[in-house]
């Protein structure tokens, strides 16, 4: 697959990630908005609840109070119509001294009275005659002070009523509605609906323009700029308007906590989607590098070939020429070019051998006890003759105790092998290679310092990868393929061991293995 062809394909990627991503924020929101409508719907029934509640008692104190006075009136009235009775049919109960009249013998007798009404002879009772008149006197006098009584009051009422109208808005509302009842009621509403929020109310007056009664001092503009604004008494004939404001501080972070499971399960799939893509486009590249790295490794290792193949052809060729004869000194010379040839074809199918096994990422072990400073020294014979014919140097420390490691011992030598021959190769100078070994908390370290060309610092995580090549080393005196690094890696975690390289350009690296070590008792110490 070209580059550009892998470009398209991401973009398109891209394109249906952020496609997906904006269609769930879209319906994300969209359920937002439907539930603020049910919660301003929820809002709008509680307070249509409200204010019928306060319009129900309002309207039920007025009923109250006004039969109330029709009473001290339809009693006035009556007690009115009683005593007028009274007075046309005797006339001599209102003064004492007309109680009795005088005959024609200038005797005095009482006036006889006429037939009452029967609740006023039930109320007073057959009685003599002198008695009676007495207590048709006194009944007329208790009516007398009950009316008074009620007079009274039906002033007070009309009192009441006339200062009533003197009021200021706020002392008729707050006379008319009590603050602390409203807000109880409120409360008890919304809990009933679920809205368990906190909640700001204010009540504003249309006559004077501003919020007459408000529950917080430090919230009165917002509160005017509520929607949820509610008319009290709208039945009330007075020109001044009074609406309840209701405003809830908190909305958003409630509707959001009743939505909780939809965004906890929008933020998983966006979690989710983002993990999926970043990967999927992670492996896609590096499976394009490594493929183009592939290509590349058989091209330059098919050229690599040509080489001693053609070499050891023509030493073959000219054997066979019956023209040519060799002394015992140039067949020598011809053998050990032959050898040399094909030693280097027998390194070059081991490194085709290698990367087929990268490719499967394991590689089979023969785990044994084995002594880790042995494995050093061997590594050391199999790469101390190239160190020599570059007129370099191997120094070792090895101060490490514990040196019994459990692993396949020809790997583990390999594995220093190709950290010795890399710092015998990327070397412009006589190398000087430095094996120290030492006791951790975590097992044995490593350490395997150069004075070689150095590698980049934002090259150092990418050394470690299949077929990857430092640019700067990629010239024909520090040719590589980028196997062996890679190797190394690879069989340092398959002992459970970590690998890390510290490296400045002109100067050197030094690379840090650690290895789980297994307890030697009186392990000898070199040095």
């Amino acid at each position: 697959m070209s580059k550009k062809n892998l470009f398209y394909i991401i973009c398109a990627m891209s394109i249906a990630l952020l496609g997906f991503i904006s269609v769930q924020i879209y319906w994300t929101r969209q359920v937002f908005k439907l539930q603020e409508q049910v919660f301003k719907n929820t809002v709008n029934q509680a307070m249509d609840e409200v204010v019928f509640q306060i319009n129900r008692r309002d309207i039920s104190e007025r009923v109250l109070r006004y039969r109330q006075h029709a009473e001290l009136i339809r009693r006035i009235d009556t007690l009115n119509t009683w005593m007028a009775i009274l007075r046309q049919s005797y006339p001599a109960i209102a003064f004492e001294e007309r109680s009795f009249s005088q005959n024609a013998q200038d005797n005095f007798i009482l006036t006889e009275p006429p037939l009452l009404p029967d609740s006023v002879s039930a109320a007073i009772g057959p009685q003599p005659s002198a008695v009676y008149i007495r207590r048709l006197r006194n009944t007329y006098r208790a009516w007398e002070q009950e009316r008074t009584l009620l007079f009274l009051n039906s002033r007070l009422f009309d009192d009441l009523l006339r200062e009533t109208m003197r009021h200021t808005p706020e002392q008729n509302l707050l006379r008319r509605l009590d603050p602390y009842r409203l807000d109880s009621l409120i409360a008890r509403e919304l809990n009933a609906k679920g809205l368990h929020t906190d909640f700001e109310w204010g009540i504003f007056s249309n006559d004077r323009s501003k919020l007459i009664v408000r529950r917080s001092r430090d919230y009165g503009v917002r509160l005017l700029q509520s929607p949820y604004f509610y008319q009290l008494f709208p039945n009330d004939p007075s020109p001044d308007a009074y609406f309840l404001i209701v405003d809830f501080p908190q909305q958003k972070a409630f509707i959001a906590s009743r939505m909780w499971y939809l965004g906890l399960v929008t933020l998983l799939l966006f979690g989710l989607q983002l993990f999926a893509f970043s990967y999927t486009v992670r492996a896609v590249i590096r499976q394009h590098r490594f493929a183009v790295q592939k290509a590349d490794f058989i091209n330059h290792i098919t050229h690599e070939i040509k080489t001693p193949v053609s070499t050891i052809s023509l030493v073959c060729e000219s054997f066979r020429d019956p023209d040519i004869h060799y002394g015992e000194a140039e067949i020598q010379n011809l053998l050990h070019i032959v050898q040399h040839e094909s030693g280097r074809l027998q390194q070059l199918s081991r490194q085709m051998i290698e990367i087929s096994t990268l490719e499967k990422g394991f590689y089979q072990l023969d785990r044994r006890e084995c002594d880790l400073h042995e494995i050093i020294r061997q590594a050391i014979n199999h790469s101390g003759f190239q160190i020599m014919l570059n007129r370099g140097q191997i120094q070792t420390d090895l101060q490490a105790a514990k040196t019994l490691i459990f692993g396949d011992k020809e790997r583990l030598i390999s594995v220093f092998t190709n950290l010795i021959e890399n710092a015998n190769k990327y070397c412009e100078r006589a190398p000087l290679i430095r094996i120290e070994s030492h006791d951790t908390p975590d097992g044995i370290e490593i350490t395997v310092s150069d004075n070689g060309i150095g590698i980049p610092k934002k090259q150092w995580h990418k050394i470690f990868e299949k077929l990857y090549r430092v640019p700067a080393g990629n010239t024909q005196k520090h040719y590589g393929f980028g196997l062996g690094l890679s190797f190394v890696k690879s069989i340092t975690e398959q002992h459970k061991g970590k690998i890390w390289v510290e490296s400045e350009l002109k100067k050197g690296s030094t690379f840090h293995l650690l290895f789980p070590a297994v307890a030697k008792p009186g392990a000898d110490r070199e040095g």
